[in-house]
């Protein structure tokens, strides 16, 4: 074999071994490194499916990161910012490689909307479940649109962020879906809590079938100010002093905040929203709490001795002040207004 014979041989050689090289090309380049100083991570709830997670719609501007399957993995700190709300949607990796050159044409496995700060939060997203039956949330105003099953307080189904739409398509059946409005709820104009507010005659069952029209669901501005309050806001003040940080219960049920976090730090304001269930039809629906305590870092149990059997209004805004020996208060604060 001559020289030049033997130079070709080799170069052909290099150029099929860094062709099969194990890089991040047979992903799509999407970045599946675990962030271990990530305050945001997302457990995929799927063992076998990797999948892919975007900020909003479905673009590769929009791309966070991906989790393997089975993992938890800590996000891409660099692709938030603190104090914010993101809405969460997920895509098998598969269907992320098959559309590579259409990303709207993957179809959304999981959306959440998340509040991202210092404190940790870990999101359960999936990578099956889809189908072929479309429900579209056609969104033409300056808030999330958030679209839970069931009833007010059931799973999130789909997420739309401002002046967004998003389609999630689903198996056939007929679905019972309750979209609702997310208002932030802002103190020195950073997000502390958020509530909801329902369209009730968005609120039914929604016939989702392959070789029907897509089920559109459109919010818009001059529809959501005609809109009424659909649960008070009680805010959570741990006055505590040296305690550390606590869970406020209702009974033994630990109660999470609209921001999906849990724990009340000291000297810190968490914000819960309760969907009054008693006397409906009236204009002013309520809710009554029995038995709210907290639970401290101890273990042990503390029931306030003031106002632990309180009527919440919808519409109102509430003040639970936790502080030791009993000491606990609730005090009204008003109507809450649009935002």
């Amino acid at each position: 074999m001559n020289k030049l014979a033997i130079c070709f041989s080799a170069v052909m050689l290099l150029f099929s071994l860094v062709g099969c090289s194990d890089d991040d090309s047979s992903t799509g380049a999407v970045d599946f490194t675990s962030y271990a100083n990530s305050s945001l991570k997302v457990k995929n709830t799927s063992t076998t499916v990797d999948i892919v997670v975007f900020n909003g719609s479905l673009t590769a501007e929009n791309i966070i990161g991906g989790v393997r399957g089975g993992q938890t993995q800590g996000l891409n700190p660099a692709k938030f910012t603190l104090k914010e709300l993101y809405v969460l949607n997920s895509v098998s990796l598969a269907d992320y490689q098959k559309n590579s050159g259409n990303l709207s044409a993957c179809k959304i496995t999981t959306s959440q909307m998340v509040y991202v700060d210092t404190d940790a939060i870990t999101v359960d997203m999936s990578g099956t479940g889809t189908g072929n039956a479309e429900v579209y949330v056609n969104n033409t105003t300056k808030y999330y649109v958030e679209v839970r099953t069931g009833n007010f307080m059931g799973a999130t189904f789909l997420v739309a962020r401002p002046y967004e739409n998003m389609s999630k398509f689903v198996e056939d059946g007929e679905y019972s879906l309750y979209p609702t409005v997310v208002v932030p709820i802002k103190s020195a104009g950073v997000i502390t809590g958020t509530r909801r507010i329902e369209d009730p005659a968005k609120i039914k069952y929604y016939g989702c079938y392959a070789e029907d029209p897509r089920n559109v669901i459109t919010f818009t501005d001059a529809g959501i100010t005609a809109l009424k309050p659909s649960s008070s806001v009680v805010k959570v003040y741990n006055a505590l002093v040296d305690a550390g940080g606590i869970y406020f219960q209702i009974g033994t049920e630990q109660q999470s905040s609209t921001l999906g976090r849990r724990i009340v730090n000291e000297g810190k304001t968490a914000t819960y929203e309760f969907k009054g269930d008693q006397d409906e039809s009236s204009a002013n629906p309520y809710k009554i709490i029995e038995n709210f305590n907290y639970l401290l870092p101890s273990g042990a149990v503390a029931i306030p001795t003031a106002g632990n059997c309180t009527r919440f209004t919808n519409g109102s805004g509430y003040l639970v002040t936790i502080r030791a020996a009993g000491a606990s208060t609730v005090e009204y604060t008003g109507v809450l207004p649009l935002e």
